[in-house]
């Protein structure tokens, strides 16, 4: 009996492998755009501002993990960010299984959002031992690659600097956008406040903006010597529905019939059915933002239903576990149940990080 079940094992593991080499196949030369709006620096750059705290800062020990614990929880609505990251690990490694380290950095690239002022449910951030604000030490430690000045004209806020940084202790393209007027608190207010409905904006101009030039410069490859027809083709990959505005065609701007976004596909993956973690915009918020007239039948009520627009730019749509997407299936993406996949590999629509979260 034990012998039949290490074949079964085998057997099962060999299937396994070859689903996710053909899926690599598939995808080969598309460039991956994960987009998150809650997303943790990486466990080695927190160990880093940790030493830098006590070597260079003079903290002690016990201060530089109290303001490491801080500064991360800024990034962070709940747990959900700092798990992301591994999520985006999963991909990355997956990926350089089939196609080397070198390829797999080059097609994937994740957008961050660097937040200021406030721990979502906490208030202001607080430090110990230091003069200098602990966000201003991280943008410090982090590398600068590029700023720009958007035009907003939205809550009182008319133009706005945004800066662009890397983590410089990650072999992945991870990005966080740095904006202080705009980005000061995870999720702000209620599900209903319309300041996230501008910072989803904000994040929309600037991620396209970036995506665009980095294409143009040639810094984003759309060709190889394979000549793959998916090299023209980029994968928006969407976390939660904070992130749908940054979709090209959910904005009517210069970017939603722009070449470089001719061809999207469009991933949404939700971690939450809560409705907390389901923010809606007031219906005024629709043209202010100005929104695709296409989706006008999804103000109802007064309000704009993220999930609606969601459901229909996506072309995939994933939760966390089996039970989740059931829940995705049957209510809060009913009209569209026909998107909602289920990952038939491990038994958790999620398919992120094998090792970690899908271990028996």
């Amino acid at each position: 009996m034990q012998d039949a079940n290490k074949i079964s094992n085998a057997e099962n593991n060999a299937e396994k492998e070859k689903s996710l080499t053909d899926a690599l196949e598939k995808i080969k030369g598309i460039n991956i755009f994960i987009l998150q709006m809650e997303y943790e620096l990486s466990q080695k750059f927190l160990n880093e501002i940790y030493n830098k705290l006590i070597k260079f800062k003079k903290c002690s020990g016990e201060d530089a993990m109290y303001n490491v614990g801080e500064f991360s929880k800024l990034l962070m609505a709940g747990g959900l960010g700092s798990f992301k990251p591994d999520m985006v690990n999963g991909f990355y490694d997956v990926m350089s299984r089939g196609w080397g380290r070198i390829e797999a950095r080059r097609h994937l690239h994740v957008f961050g959002v660097l937040y200021t002022k406030y721990i979502k449910g906490e208030g202001s951030i607080t430090s110990r031992g230091i003069k200098k604000e602990l966000v201003n030490i991280v943008r410090e430690s982090l590398d600068r690659v590029r700023t720009y000045k958007e035009e907003i004209n939205l809550k009182g806020i008319r133009d706005v600097s945004v800066e662009i940084y890397m983590n410089p202790f990650s072999e992945l393209k991870e990005y966080w956008l740095y904006c202080p007027e705009i980005f000061h608190e995870a999720y702000c207010g209620t599900s209903d406040d319309d300041f996230r409905a501008v910072q989803s904006l904000l994040y929309r101009k600037v991620v396209l903006k970036f995506i665009k030039e980095q294409i143009e410069e040639g810094f984003m490859k759309r060709s190889d010597d394979n000549h793959n027809a998916n090299n023209n083709v980029l994968l928006f990959s969407t976390s939660e529905v904070n992130t749908t505005l940054a979709i090209p065609s959910v904005v009517d701007d210069v970017y939603k019939h722009d070449h470089i976004f001719k061809n999207v596909i469009v991933h949404h993956y939700n971690h939450t059915i809560v409705p907390a973690g389901i923010p809606h915009y007031h219906a005024n918020m629709f043209s202010r933002l100005n929104i695709s007239e296409e989706f006008n039948d999804a103000i109802r009520d007064e309000i704009v239903d993220l999930a609606e627009i969601t459901g229909r730019v996506s072309d995939v749509i994933t939760g966390c576990s089996v039970m989740h997407t059931n829940v995705l299936k049957e209510d809060i993406f009913k009209k569209f149940k026909e998107k909602v996949a289920y990952d038939d590999m491990y038994g958790n629509s999620e398919g992120a990080y094998v090792e970690r979260w899908q271990r028996n």
